[in-house]
């Protein structure tokens, strides 16, 4: 079991980024700054477990690229655990120690969410590749949708809207939020609530996502059925290019034999 102390006192090993700005900490040979366009600078605070919540839930970090919030996120860790480790007054090294094992909880869900970005690159195609249950219960609210039952589909995408949260929650992942609201956004359709559906395509998290678009697809052709406004080309594509990656799996598998 990983001892809290041997989190606080763990040694960046990660090399010296190749670009960087500002001053390097005393005694290291490491920057602190990994990005020199001033235009996507995000400004944080890093005193208290709430300023830290309040810089990872501005607008302007979560419309960033998943690699540019890593850095974010990186760059609070290391202010952090560089101002606890100078700190002398125990009200504020208890603080900031509050503050550390916040950021680093968000830093490996991080990690687990690039692993997870990795896995779904590996696996192009597959409509879930990481086996998660509440994208099983998406799609058959869909298959529902397009065969024209949609109080049987509006169930299962509640439920799938619901699930999608509770994992986002769990993995603190703005991109499932966004999968969630994306959800939430086709059931307000299904039930003609157009007004809803636009506060969706508005919502940052669903922007991350892509799925806005989607959405206004589904605005834009709201006198049609589900199967017609939702544009089953799209879908068509995916399901060919998941049928070819099957292929390919049960290739290497007999190779493997």
């Amino acid at each position: 079991m990983i001892k809290l102390s041997d989190i606080l006192n763990e040694i960046i090993t990660e090399t010296d980024p190749k670009v960087g700005t500002g001053k390097k900490p005393k005694g290291s040979g490491r920057r602190l700054y990994t990005d020199e366009n001033p235009k996507d600078t995000v400004s944080i605070k890093f005193k208290t477990v709430q300023d830290i919540k309040d810089t990872l839930s501005k607008t302007s970090f979560k419309s960033k690229p998943h690699a540019r919030q890593s850095q974010i996120i990186n760059l609070i860790h290391q202010r952090v655990r560089a101002a606890y480790g100078k700190a002398k007054d125990p009200e504020v090294k208890a603080r900031l120690k509050r503050g550390l094992v916040y950021i680093i909880k968000r830093k490996e869900a991080s990690k687990k969410k690039t692993e997870r970005l990795r896995k779904l690159k590996e696996f192009e195609g597959d409509s879930n590749p990481l086996n998660l249950p509440y994208i099983d219960t998406w799609h058959n609210g869909q298959y529902k949708a397009q065969d024209g039952k949609t109080e049987e589909a509006i169930k299962l995408m509640t439920k799938a809207a619901d699930e999608a949260e509770k994992y986002a929650k769990e993995t603190q992942d703005d991109g499932i939020n966004g999968e969630a609201g994306y959800y939430r956004g086709t059931i307000a359709w299904l039930k003609k609530d157009y007004n809803t559906v636009t506060k969706y395509i508005n919502d940052t998290n669903v922007k991350i996502t892509g799925n806005d678009e989607v959405l206004k697809r589904l605005l834009k052709n709201k006198d049609k059925s589900y199967k017609e406004a939702y544009n089953l080309q799209e879908a068509s594509k995916r399901k060919t290019q998941q049928l070819k990656n099957d292929k390919i799996i049960r290739n290497i598998k007999r190779i493997k034999k």
